[in-house]
């Protein structure tokens, strides 16, 4: 399990062969939606392809105690996805990671490199 507390800003273990989070206390999210290469295969561009079984594991609504209201406030909500190693559409999979560090600094209560369109320069 890989702690991710640190850059969350909330209690979350990272399992990455099992492509699972375990929240803290009082964290809660929509039931997990799991996906498998089987379930997408008509989606491929080439359905023969090959890979591993478990695609992706998506955590949606998830709710921290202490910032739900100040995010269903601003119209948000925060979500988080792992995807299994390689690459995606050209895009590696560091870029869940990266996302992810990006809204939880937000749930942080900062904002690194996001804007509101009233503070955008015109």
């Amino acid at each position: 399990m890989i702690d991710l507390a640190r850059f969350a800003g909330f209690p979350v273990l990272l399992d990455p062969q099992d492509l699972t989070l375990a929240f803290g206390p009082g964290i809660a999210t929509a039931p997990v939606v799991v996906r498998h290469l089987a379930e997408v295969r008509s989606l491929l561009r080439d359905p023969s392809a090959t890979g591993p079984d478990h695609l992706y594991t998506i955590y949606m609504d998830v709710r921290v105690p202490d910032r739900v209201e100040a995010l269903r406030s601003l119209g948000l909500g925060y979500g988080a996805g792992m995807g299994a190693p390689g690459l995606w559409l050209g895009l590696s999979a560091g870029l869940t990671v990266t996302a992810l560090y990006l809204l939880a600094r937000f749930l942080a209560g900062t904002r690194p490199g996001l804007r509101t369109r009233s503070e955008t320069p015109r």
